[in-house]
């Protein structure tokens, strides 16, 4: 517990809720705020559940209701599906790798990786971020999925790691975002033996690996790695049998593998996800077409591929001005000091109105040119008379005001 508070530590997540109750009992902790020297019904912390709302408990100690048996189904007005018509297992796009950071070569981690095309960045499980023994500061973004818009999560970034698949073909990924909200369901894994019953993939079969049961899911890798995702190969085959992309990191199963399979309710899954960024700056490695471009300019990130032809833009039009100059606009002076706006009026006065007769001269920076001065006569021979008594009191100080006023007379610097 030492550096961080307990609903922030990761290995009190990853026990049980019972087992949590009975740490907190030993340790003398409220269960409702997770703090010492008072109990639960003493307690008058504001807490909320993130998952159920409730201001009863955190997250920590949430207990997941049963389910009624009719939430076995999941059907709309057009779809039913139940277990007792499901007849195969449904395989997604996951492959397995091998994962390592070039500064540690050495420490290669095996696991599965999701290759999800309705992800605008790649994702990385806190568990595979332990692993690897990587630490960074925890950043804020937000998590849009088909359950929840724009949730609010806190995640480290991840950089430079480097994937092999399993016909040692190695690329970097693209900086990874920490997410513990990536499925890590392995049902949906093909298997050579289920791929084999398939004529049409036969000759593919034994470039799909074995079930590694030890390898867990944790990677999901987005758009935002178009070298990895993007389709070498494509083998069909009939109406309604699975089909098989070829990437770069190999071969992917896409589709139903009937084997006569029953057994346990039927878990749908629809995977939309996109991260919110509060930077819109992406960095290519090839050049892409000016309109995935503006695709990716979008602040949150929240656009597709390629944007809808039907869009339009509203933009305020302002009056042109003499300051109205383009505010974002990026210049190598961004970092320094800038003048404010009177000191670019007056420079902008003196660089216009300076010139030279005889000498230099050069206008006073006035604010307005329209200036009328008030006569000040009176104040002037008030300053008189009080110089001339001065200079009766100290003859050695008129001799030396004269003699420089003659000076400044011959020189030209003053006009009698």
């Amino acid at each position: 517990m030492k550096g961080h508070n307990l609903p922030e530590c990761k290995a009190f997540s990853q026990k049980t809720l019972q087992e949590r109750t009975q740490w907190l009992k030993k340790a003398g902790l409220c269960y409702r705020c997770l703090m010492q020297k008072h109990l639960a019904k003493e307690c008058k912390r504001k807490v909320k559940c993130t998952k159920c709302g409730s201001d009863r408990h955190l997250e920590m100690l949430h207990m997941e209701r049963k389910k009624k048996q009719k939430e076995e189904e999941v059907s709309s007005a057009n779809t039913n599906v139940g277990r007792k018509t499901f007849g195969g297992v449904s395989c997604s796009k996951i492959v397995l790798l091998n994962i390592f950071h070039p500064q540690t070569p050495n420490k290669i981690i095996k696991v599965y990786a999701l290759i999800d095309e309705q992800s605008n960045a790649s994702l990385i499980g806190p568990k595979l971020v332990d692993e690897l023994g990587i630490t960074g500061t925890k950043e804020k973004y937000f998590l849009s999925t088909c359950s929840a818009k724009k949730e609010t999560k806190y995640g480290c970034r991840v950089s430079g790691l480097t994937i092999t698949s399993m016909n040692a073909v190695s690329k970097q990924l693209p900086t990874l975002v920490e997410c513990d909200n990536i499925p890590t369901e392995k049902h949906e894994i093909p298997t050579t033996q289920l791929v084999k019953q398939y004529e049409h993939l036969r000759e593919i079969a034994d470039e799909i690996p074995p079930l590694d049961t030890k390898a867990q899911v944790q990677l999901l890798i987005g758009r935002d790695a178009p070298e990895i995702m993007k389709v070498r190969e494509v083998r069909n085959g009939p109406k309604g049998a699975p089909w098989v992309h070829k990437l770069a990191i190999g071969w992917t199963v896409c589709g139903r593998l009937c084997v006569n399979w029953h057994g346990g309710p039927v878990h749908v899954q629809t995977h939309r996800t996109v991260i919110h960024r509060s930077s819109g700056k992406v960095k290519h490695d090839v050049d892409i077409q000016p309109e995935i471009k503006s695709a990716y300019r979008s602040n949150d990130f929240y656009h597709e591929f390629i944007p809808c032809p039907n869009k339009f833009e509203v933009k305020e039009c302002h009056e042109e001005t003499e300051n109205s100059n383009d505010v974002f606009q990026t210049t190598d002076r961004d970092n320094e000091p800038s003048m404010s706006i009177e000191d670019q009026r007056f420079v902008k006065v003196m660089q216009s109105e300076i010139h030279e007769n005889g000498n230099w001269e050069m206008p006073l920076p006035l604010r307005n040119a329209d200036v009328s001065f008030p006569n000040n006569r009176e104040q002037a021979s008030s300053r008189m008379n009080s110089l001339l008594q001065t200079f009766k009191r100290k003859p050695q100080m008129e001799r030396d005001y004269f003699e420089f006023i003659k000076k400044l007379l011959q020189r030209g610097h003053a006009i009698p």
